[in-house]
């Protein structure tokens, strides 16, 4: 049976790759676009359309 006693945790490393991972996955989304903690950074998502009110018709096929 192998003793245990003076044996270096791996913890530290185990932790150090999930920060890592957090690091990378946090700077994909915002590089992305998905969120925005950083203005001017990575895609920006921009809406040119406007929303349709209900009053509106509804036209079929949709005209340009």
């Amino acid at each position: 049976m192998p003793r245990l006693i003076g044996r270096p945790s791996k913890a530290p490393g185990y932790l150090g790759i999930a920060l890592l991972v957090a690091i990378v996955g946090v700077g994909v989304l915002e590089y992305s676009g998905d969120i925005n903690l950083v203005s001017g950074f990575g895609y920006d998502h921009m809406t040119t359309s406007q929303p349709r009110r209900l009053s509106d018709p509804i036209q079929y096929p949709p005209q340009r």
